[in-house]
């Protein structure tokens, strides 16, 4: 059996959308997207803040290494003429909430940074709730300041790992003093959600690290942690070619310190959510797992339902009940479209029928961790499921396969089982799923 898991630890998608991106059809035009969301009157917004002062060895997200503040005006200025596109096409467009991620939103200045705010102030709801990652090396107690102002109740600090020479291996040193300053600060001000994002699989790392972290952590006390695998993807990302690859973890210690973390957080009292977050029981992710209302985007996890995600910036992707759309990773470019008074769309896709019914399957098992056997009409697909039922991965209690915990980490493996796009394009490169 040790052997036929080793097999399952193979490159799959995160699933943050399905189809996964790679997989998109077609370009979209912007007329055809803005029409297609016209009737949506409320939306969650997303913001690409792209800029980092150094470059993170690990990092796969889309980002411009610079220490020039100067640039972030000009690209301020593009980020509201895109949303006087939507707000063209739709005049009651309201801000159910807003997550600003990066890059580096820090990197923004407080002035930066209360200007933004203050643009897209007058289009929130009043119960909006708004949340921005951080980075410690770069946060100070007026960004805070002016954060609270604006309603933002939840805050993401990117930890990744306390270890020294892992932060050394990986350009991102930042001492545990500096980020229990920064704790305290949050904690002071009020800030309803602290949140920690950690990796595991990182270069350098072994179990004795890992709980020397989490023992770390748990001091620090935050309210939600995401956990997430490191995805080692040399071949599309040059910065991790610099990682030996004797100092990477394999997918068996990768699997113990997930396991390991696992025991310590419970002991703990934070409970597991979905793929890779833990949060205590008042948090409203947990709350809405209950209740089956949890979902997941390219945002995350969330405890909010909303028909219509719009990102703004390079990069950011856009989401509706039946449409993804994805923003142009050029400067120049979206400047051009924008100047247009059009968006500036790369890629996109305009979901199937067929592609609805698999989508709102992978997002029941991400989020309620359970497949209802009703809503499989796929002898094939019920064939290889339960192959995951022998494998104790998957459970079966009547109509529906319930998620194991031996199955957790195995969860995107068991997801792809309802993706017909996987393998038709042999050049798409995904992560190991371990």
């Amino acid at each position: 059996m040790l052997k036929v898991l080793r097999k399952l630890d193979r490159p799959v998608p995160r699933y943050t959308s399905y189809p996964p991106v790679p997989h998109w059809n077609k370009k979209i035009s912007s007329q055809s997207w803005l029409s297609s969301i016209q009737k949506n009157n409320i939306a969650s917004l997303y913001i690409h803040i792209p800029f980092c002062e150094q470059l993170c060895y690990y990092c796969g997200c889309f980002k411009k290494i610079t220490k020039n503040k100067s640039i972030v005006n000009d690209y301020m200025q593009l980020i509201k003429a895109e949303w006087e596109i939507y707000l063209k096409n739709n005049p009651r467009l309201k801000i159910q909430t807003i997550h600003i991620g990066g890059g580096t939103p820090s990197f923004l200045s407080p002035k930066a940074l209360k200007d933004l705010l203050a643009f897209f102030s007058p289009f929130m709801l009043n119960e909006a709730k708004n949340s921005i990652e951080l980075d410690p090396r770069t946060t100070c107690s007026e960004q805070l300041q002016i954060l609270k102002e604006f309603k933002f109740d939840k805050v993401s600090l990117g930890i990744q790992d306390f270890d020294v020479e892992v932060q050394n291996t990986i350009n991102r040193v930042q001492p545990y003093d500096l980020v229990e300053k920064l704790v305290k600060k949050i904690r002071q001000m009020g800030f309803s959600t602290l949140g920690f994002d950690l990796i595991y699989g990182l270069p350098k790392q072994s179990m004795r690290t890992i709980q020397e972290t989490l023992e770390q952590v748990l001091v620090l006390n935050p309210d939600q942690i995401a956990y997430y695998s490191y995805a080692h993807l040399p071949q599309k990302i040059k910065s991790q070619r610099i990682f030996a690859q004797d100092d990477l973890p394999n997918s068996e210690s990768k699997k113990n310190f997930f396991y390991s973390t696992s025991i310590m957080l419970e002991k703990a009292g934070y409970i597991k959510i979905g793929l890779d977050h833990f949060v205590k029981k008042d948090s409203p992710l947990y709350m809405a797992k209950q209740n089956g209302k949890l979902t997941r985007n390219f945002m995350g996890y969330s405890e909010l339902e909303t028909p219509l995600l719009i990102g703004l910036g390079v990069s950011s992707i856009s989401e509706s009940e039946n449409y993804f759309v994805q923003n142009t990773k050029s400067f120049s470019e979206m400047k051009d479209s924008l100047d247009k008074k059009e968006l500036s769309l790369v890629t996109g896709h305009k979901l199937s029928d067929e592609d609805s019914m698999r989508a709102e399957s992978i997002q029941n098992l991400m989020c309620n961790e359970f497949i209802d056997l009703e809503k499989i009409t796929y002898e094939e697909l019920r064939q290889s499921l339960e192959e995951f039922v022998e494998l104790g991965l998957l459970e079966a209690n009547g109509r529906l396969l319930k998620l194991t915990e031996r199955g957790r980490p195995y969860l995107r493996v068991i997801a792809s089982c309802f993706d017909e796009y996987l393998g038709k394009n042999k050049v798409v490169q995904f992560s190991q799923s371990i």
